[in-house]
């Protein structure tokens, strides 16, 4: 399988100057004899020179930009809803009847599940009868401990599979049922996949698996503030886009309120692009309104850059999306030339510098970034 796509470091954050040696480097790595099937013609370089002008090698030709697209979403997520945004998930309680109101958190993973389950349990609940959520609450339970690389276990079908993560309902009715239950804990277990890379293609595979129960008591060690003690267990859940506890705008006598506040978008996407996070940064493109709104948001921005292919990204994370016509397969990723990724990285720099935000808090080291992509092409 041909690798192609577009090497861009990240020194340009911090030294928008002459030629890294770095470069040098990876020169010197594609063209060895060794480079195995890495084609030159397939990769692209770049970097700012003193004079202010773009130099590098094929830096006009749109490549995949793997997880170089975080910074897309990452700029399309601040200038949408700025750094202060929260993503907060409320349940509603009456009687033996619960909503979960969702606030499209994109990083709700087991930790916070958890977590509700030890504030519901300080509330004095510990069965309820009928649970409903709706189409805003996205529980993602692989969100936050998986590796840059990983992907999902469809536990409905048995199956692992690769391609860009988006919430369905069945999906979040299936993982509340067995989380949600803690008779059902030292049974259940919980899946964790990679994508990897063999002469087929991708493939994703299971390289982890243990009980919730373990989970628990494992995340427990961590955030002690979590209960010695979960108990909890759901009759019935479903999915429903109506509050049955809210009518005309205004909360029903009796109904307790439960508010788990998030983390600030800001943070998020520090997370997000320290680890190159898949699955939040998919989760943030499709709350955003995936590759349609992108288009209309960007617009003037990606004009204002010169690019105008309007199929440029088809996700957040930069994780291709396979579709199969019936005969064969089809592979469409992320595009966009190198030339235009520094441009998009300049107008990163005046949003961060115009409000303040410490750029080196929010992307992977500039080593960190260049090692894998050097040693490991």
């Amino acid at each position: 399988m041909k690798t192609k796509g577009i090497v861009l470091s990240l020194f340009i954050i911090s030294s928008l100057q002459a030629r890294p040696l770095v470069v040098d480097a990876w020169l010197s790595k594609v063209t060895s004899s060794n480079a195995g099937d890495l084609e030159l013609k397939n990769q692209a370089f770049c970097y700012i020179d003193d004079s202010g002008n773009i130099q590098g090698h094929n830096i006009n030709s749109p490549l995949g930009l793997a997880s170089v697209s975080k910074v897309l979403t990452t700029l399309w997520a601040l200038n949408k809803l700025g750094s202060q945004k929260t993503f907060d998930t409320k349940i509603y309680i009456q009687g033996s009847n619960a909503h979960i109101e969702g606030g499209k958190d994109p990083i709700f993973a087991r930790r916070s599940l958890y977590n509700m389950i030890t504030q519901l349990n300080k509330m004095g609940v510990h069965q309820i009868e009928n649970l409903t959520f709706d189409q805003n609450f996205y529980f993602a339970p692989q969100a936050i401990d998986n590796s840059s690389h990983a992907q999902v276990f469809d536990e409905i079908n048995g199956i692992h599979y690769c391609r860009p993560y988006a919430p369905r309902m069945e999906e979040n009715k299936y993982h509340l049922e067995r989380y949600l239950n803690v008779d059902q804990w030292k049974t259940a277990r919980i899946r964790i996949s990679k994508s990897d890379e063999d002469s087929t293609g991708t493939r994703c595979l299971d390289i982890a698996a243990r009980t919730i129960w373990e989970d628990y008591f494992l995340k427990r060690r961590s955030f002690p503030s979590l209960t010695s003690t979960p108990l909890l267990s759901i009759k019935k859940i479903k999915f429903s886009t109506k509050n049955p506890f809210v009518k005309r705008g205004r909360v029903q006598a009796g109904t307790k309120v439960l508010n788990l506040k998030s983390l600030k978008l800001i943070e998020i996407l520090k997370y997000m692009n320290t680890v190159s996070a898949n699955i939040p940064a998919d989760l943030i493109f499709h709350s955003l309104g995936g590759e349609r709104q992108f288009r209309v948001d960007m617009a003037a921005l990606l004009t204002s850059i010169g690019y105008k292919d309007k199929k440029l990204f088809i996700s957040g994370s930069g994780i291709p999306l396979k579709t199969y016509n019936g005969s064969q397969w089809t592979r469409t990723v992320n595009r966009m030339s190198c030339h235009s990724i520094l441009k998009i990285f300049e107008l990163m720099l005046r949003y961060t510098n115009e409000n303040k935000i410490p750029v080196f808090d929010r992307f992977h080291k500039p080593s960190e970034t260049l090692k894998d992509k050097i040693t490991k092409p």
